[in-house]
């Protein structure tokens, strides 16, 4: 005979129930019930069964109510308006009369960025080498910026994209010293794969995950390196830097913010990201 110990209306919840039981060497058995799912184990198992589960549901605790995370309505527009404006930027600067001026003066060249021409840091991420290149950075980069903007909201996404792109261009730029030259959004589209990462890394360790489990968002964007970033002409030192310097500053975002910053702090942080690239450029051209 079984005694039933626990139903829920999710199958799901219910095989993992079952599992953790295996995990501990006890039989289950999962049955539908009306609109749910009943489960049940051994009579003499019952009570070892419900003191197994009572542990597992301590060491998981769902998420509190001002953690559950919500979708900033705003996220898609602005990852469009994003990639729009950098595909605009494209065109402008690929003209063949003006191309030589904007690529000398704005890639991340690690000799002139060790020397003091920081601009070029982020004037670098607006520039790419060819149609195929700015492709590959509006498709990925409208997909990333679009989540990271969902969970940070669009102007934190932004915000935080662009000076991880920043961040990882300049430690590039240490770690090569000499001889190297690159552009191109894709250090801050790792860097929005990298604040997904660091933020869910602090979302699932406020739910109370431990071990490999905290750490399954950070696992994933390095996964995300490993298959978009390490092509035969990809820079993949700005890459990881970006991704990394993504993750930080994702976790330290989660650890400051547990709901979306109000509107007018996105509309803020979007504008000073606009105002922070155009300033770059004024600098470096001038």
């Amino acid at each position: 005979m079984n005694t039933p110990i626990r139903t829920t209306p999710k199958r799901q919840v219910a095989d993992e129930w079952a599992l953790v039981l295996t995990s501990e060497n006890l039989d289950s058995e999962i049955h539908k019930e009306g609109n749910g799912y009943e489960l049940s184990v051994r009579n003499w198992d019952a009570e070892r069964a419900i003191a197994v589960l009572e542990l597992y549901d301590n060491e998981n605790p769902p998420a509190p109510l001002e953690d559950v995370e919500a979708h900033h309505p705003a996220a898609l527009n602005s990852a469009l308006a994003v990639m729009g404006t950098l595909a605009i930027f494209f065109f402008l600067t690929s003209e063949r009369d003006s191309a030589p001026q904007w690529f000398e003066r704005g890639s991340a060249n690690a000799d002139r960025i060790l020397l003091g021409e920081t601009w070029r840091t982020v004037t670098a991420l607006t520039l790419h080498a060819d149609l195929s290149h700015i492709l590959g950075n509006l498709f990925a980069g409208s997909v990333f910026l679009f989540f990271a903007g969902r969970t940070l909201g669009p102007g934190l996404a932004l915000f935080l994209a662009v000076l991880a792109g920043a961040g990882g261009n300049f430690v590039n730029a240490f770690a090569h010293g000499t001889n190297h030259i690159s552009v191109g959004a894709s250090t801050s589209v790792f860097g929005a794969i990298g604040l997904l990462g660091g933020r869910g890394a602090v979302h699932r360790a406020r739910r109370g995950a431990h071990g490999h489990r905290r750490m399954a968002p950070i696992a994933a964007s390095l996964a995300l390196v490993a298959m978009l970033g390490t092509g035969s002409s990809a820079d993949l030192g700005a890459h990881v830097f970006g991704l990394l310097m993504g993750a930080a500053l994702g976790a330290a975002a989660a650890l400051s913010f547990r709901q979306h910053p109000p509107s007018w702090v996105q509309w803020t942080l979007a504008a000073s990201t606009f105002l922070a690239v155009a300033y770059a450029w004024k600098v470096a051209l001038s």
